[in-house]
Protein backbone atom coordinates (compact mmCIF):
# COMPACT_ATOMS: atom_id res chain seq x y z
CA UNK A 1 0.00 0.00 0.00
CA UNK A 2 1.46 3.38 -0.99
CA UNK A 3 0.95 6.45 1.20
CA UNK A 4 -0.40 9.60 -0.39
CA UNK A 5 1.40 12.56 1.20
CA UNK A 6 -1.62 14.78 0.48
CA UNK A 7 -4.21 12.41 1.96
CA UNK A 8 -5.49 13.77 5.30
CA UNK A 9 -5.37 10.25 6.77
CA UNK A 10 -1.58 10.33 6.24
CA UNK A 11 -1.16 13.54 8.26
CA UNK A 12 1.46 13.39 11.00
CA UNK A 13 1.48 16.12 13.64
CA UNK A 14 4.61 16.95 15.60
CA UNK A 15 5.22 19.20 18.56
CA UNK A 16 8.61 20.89 18.35
CA UNK A 17 10.00 22.11 21.63
CA UNK A 18 11.74 25.50 21.70
CA UNK A 19 15.51 25.42 21.64
CA UNK A 20 16.32 28.94 22.86
CA UNK A 21 15.07 31.13 25.72
CA UNK A 22 15.58 34.79 26.54
CA UNK A 23 14.25 37.66 28.64
CA UNK A 24 13.89 39.90 25.57
CA UNK A 25 13.30 39.26 21.89
CA UNK A 26 16.87 40.36 21.09
CA UNK A 27 19.03 37.56 19.63
CA UNK A 28 22.00 38.65 21.78
CA UNK A 29 20.01 37.86 24.94
CA UNK A 30 19.18 34.24 24.06
CA UNK A 31 20.55 31.02 25.50
CA UNK A 32 20.28 27.50 24.16
CA UNK A 33 18.08 25.13 26.19
CA UNK A 34 19.61 21.77 27.14
CA UNK A 35 17.07 18.99 27.74
CA UNK A 36 17.47 15.93 29.98
CA UNK A 37 15.36 13.10 31.36
CA UNK A 38 14.32 13.51 35.00
CA UNK A 39 12.41 10.37 35.90
CA UNK A 40 9.55 10.16 33.42
CA UNK A 41 9.67 13.87 32.57
CA UNK A 42 11.82 15.83 30.11
CA UNK A 43 13.28 18.92 31.77
CA UNK A 44 15.28 21.77 30.28
CA UNK A 45 17.82 24.24 31.60
CA UNK A 46 19.63 27.27 30.25
CA UNK A 47 22.18 29.85 31.38
CA UNK A 48 21.37 33.40 30.25
CA UNK A 49 23.79 36.33 30.17
CA UNK A 50 21.48 39.22 31.04
CA UNK A 51 22.02 42.98 30.90
CA UNK A 52 21.05 45.15 33.88
CA UNK A 53 17.31 45.85 33.93
CA UNK A 54 13.93 44.53 34.98
CA UNK A 55 12.40 41.66 33.04
CA UNK A 56 8.85 40.30 33.27
CA UNK A 57 8.71 37.71 30.50
CA UNK A 58 10.50 34.67 29.15
CA UNK A 59 10.54 34.34 25.38
CA UNK A 60 10.93 30.92 23.77
CA UNK A 61 12.41 30.53 20.28
CA UNK A 62 12.93 27.83 17.69
CA UNK A 63 15.87 29.67 16.08
CA UNK A 64 18.81 31.75 17.31
CA UNK A 65 17.34 34.71 15.37
CA UNK A 66 13.76 35.61 14.55
CA UNK A 67 10.49 35.97 16.45
CA UNK A 68 9.42 34.26 19.67
CA UNK A 69 7.69 31.45 17.80
CA UNK A 70 7.93 29.14 20.82
CA UNK A 71 5.78 31.35 23.04
CA UNK A 72 5.97 34.04 25.69
CA UNK A 73 5.44 33.47 29.43
CA UNK A 74 4.88 36.15 32.08
CA UNK A 75 7.15 35.79 35.13
CA UNK A 76 7.47 37.67 38.43
CA UNK A 77 9.76 40.68 37.90
CA UNK A 78 13.40 39.70 37.59
CA UNK A 79 15.49 42.71 38.67
CA UNK A 80 19.13 42.74 37.59
CA UNK A 81 20.94 45.77 39.09
CA UNK A 82 24.06 44.83 37.11
CA UNK A 83 24.81 42.64 34.11
CA UNK A 84 24.90 39.02 35.21
CA UNK A 85 23.96 35.40 34.71
CA UNK A 86 20.55 33.82 35.28
CA UNK A 87 20.28 30.03 35.50
CA UNK A 88 16.88 28.75 34.42
CA UNK A 89 16.31 25.27 35.83
CA UNK A 90 13.94 23.54 35.57
CA UNK A 91 12.24 24.47 32.32
CA UNK A 92 9.16 22.25 32.05
CA UNK A 93 6.12 21.98 29.82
Amino acid sequence: MALDAFDSASLVELGVWPVYVGVTEQPSQRAQISYRHDGDQIVGSARLHVSAGTYTRLYYFHTPNGPASGGVVDIPPLVMPDDGIVDLDPITV
